[in-house]
């Protein structure tokens, strides 16, 4: 009976998961990107490779923030998981992008596309509707920045920066519309890539 009860548990049993990300600095996060764009999905392909599931998601640049994407041109991102041969991996703190849907990235070079700096903390999806960006659902916990950092921080918050470039990005962006977002990053871009 005892057997059959933990057999019985065992199948009911949701799988865990979590993810917990040290909260990255705006400033850091323009400072590593090299495009930042709001852009639509297009297409999404999921493959193996080197024993992981990686999904590329071709998206249109609809309107360039920063960067070296311009407005209408294509590119691909590449996030980790997705379904592959009938197999499915999902990748906790991963960015995930959907066919359709509006979001705004901040894009690094890598893995043959571009790749979301800071994984689902540089993903913001944008409700069309009021034309504002949210956190995206995939960030997971955040937790403070570690005492180099707040340091750092601190020190950053003596000079003349606006505020938002010693914030995290999960506090500047979310609520705000994609001209507030715009102007934050053109300042933060200029701040951050000299």
């Amino acid at each position: 009976m005892k057997r059959a009860f933990a057999l019985l548990l065992f199948l009911l049993a949701k799988p865990a998961s979590a993810s917990v990300q040290v909260a990255v600095l705006f400033d850091d996060l323009v400072r590593d990107s090299s495009a930042v764009c709001v852009f639509t999905g297009l297409e999404q392909k999921a493959a193996w490779e080197n024993g992981r599931i990686y999904t590329r998601t071709r998206v249109r640049c609809d309107r360039k923030l920063a960067g070296q994407l311009e407005q209408g041109q294509e590119a691909w991102i590449r996030t980790m998981g997705g379904i592959a041969d009938g197999i499915g991996q999902s990748v906790s703190g991963e960015a995930s992008f959907a066919v359709g849907a509006s979001s705004i990235a901040f894009l690094h070079a890598g893995g043959g596309a571009f790749e979301v700096t800071a994984r689902a903390q540089g993903h913001f999806p944008v409700d069309t509707k009021v034309s504002k960006a949210f956190r995206s659902p995939d960030v997971g916990a955040v937790m403070a920045a570690l005492p180099a950092a707040e340091a750092r921080v601190r020190s950053l918050a003596r000079t003349s920066l606006t505020p938002s470039a010693t914030q995290p990005a999960l506090v500047v962006i979310p609520g705000k519309t994609t001209d507030e977002i715009a102007n934050e990053v053109a300042l933060a871009w200029r701040r951050t890539h000299p």
